[in-house]
């Protein structure tokens, strides 16, 4: 994962390192609140735009991964 996405699970859940790239977002305990929250995060802590829509379409915290590394990506260095 990221280092940055994995500073903004930090921010909302419990032992970041023993999550499962491929479990669900709800079964890590990311519910819409915390996809609202990460969101702000992201986009505050790491000027990475994510919507809420676009989280909310996310799977598992592999897409979310990927979603990160692209907006990174697209974002260029800071």
């Amino acid at each position: 994962m990221t280092e940055e996405l994995i500073a903004v699970l930090k921010t909302e859940l419990r032992d970041v390192d023993q999550l499962d790239l491929d479990a669900s977002l709800e079964a890590v305990g990311i519910d819409s609140l915390r996809i609202v929250n990460l969101s702000v995060r992201l986009e505050a802590d790491h000027g990475i735009d994510v919507s809420f829509a676009e989280l909310n379409r996310i799977k598992s915290l592999r897409e979310l991964d990927a979603l990160v590394q692209r907006r990174l990506t697209e974002r260029g260095p800071r």
